[in-house]
């Protein structure tokens, strides 16, 4: 599948869900497995000098990586205006932005209610509702979700649309 460029918007947010092990592992510990829909992963799609990447957290920190990584289906729904938050925290990614590797581990049942999530780190769709939150996006309840819960609260705020041409 090739992506439909001429439909991106940035800011908005798209939606994957990942076929790694860490990905299964993630929808294993979601409960999400067998839901073929439901992501495991989010980021923010970016502009730089007309080209759009998928801004996204990764173990790395905060990085623009191509959106051609992303040939299966996602549901990219959100607009904000946002692009200089994302890019004073990619400036910042020595200082803060890095993989909240404990934070994510929260998602693990019976112990993950004793793991405390690092407020000046991130995964990826606490990244994007963080973000979103700072700049109002309506819906947004709180920020420490998983993506499939993201997309949840997307669908259920009729502010937010969806881009159905995403791919050619």
């Amino acid at each position: 599948m090739k992506i439909n460029y001429s439909a991106m918007l940035p800011m908005a947010i798209g939606f994957s869900r990942s076929t790694t092990i860490l990905g299964r592992l993630i929808q294993l510990f979601r409960g999400i497995l067998r839901d073929k829909n439901a992501p495991n992963h989010s980021f923010f799609v970016t502009e730089d000098h007309g080209q759009f990447f998928a801004t996204e957290e990764t173990f790395s920190g905060l990085v623009e990586n191509s959106l051609e990584k992303y040939t299966k289906k996602n549901d990219v729904t959100l607009r904000e205006k946002a692009l200089e938050h994302l890019a004073e925290i990619r400036r910042r990614a020595a200082e803060e932005s890095r993989y909240d590797w404990k934070g994510i581990l929260s998602f693990l049942p019976l112990i993950g209610k004793l793991i405390k999530q690092d407020p000046k780190r991130n995964w990826c769709s606490e990244n994007c509702t963080t973000i979103l939150k700072l700049f109002n996006a309506p819906g947004i309840m709180k920020v420490g979700v998983a993506p499939d819960e993201l997309l949840k609260m997307i669908d259920e705020n009729l502010k937010y649309r969806e881009i159905k041409n995403f791919y050619l």
